[in-house]
């Protein structure tokens, strides 16, 4: 058997260069998990090993639990 590409996970989910696409899909799937006040920082200028950072706040704790819960459920 041969081995996935390098941009590709076990799970055969191909890993888009575009952070801009997974920095808006993140916004959704924290906006459907109840997430608020989301933000989006452009962090490409500062040379960081990623190139934007989500930020979100939960009703309480137990919603932005769930919301983060949500994100990392595959």
């Amino acid at each position: 058997a041969s081995s996935p590409p390098s941009n590709t996970p076990a799970r055969g989910v191909t890993i888009t260069r575009n952070g801009e696409a997974v920095a808006r899909l993140i916004v959704e799937l924290a906006q459907s998990k109840k997430a608020e006040d989301l933000v989006v920082l452009d962090m490409r200028s500062a040379q960081l090993l990623t190139d934007y950072f989500v930020i979100g706040t939960g009703e309480s704790a137990r919603n932005g639990e769930g919301a983060l819960r949500g994100l990392e459920d595959p």
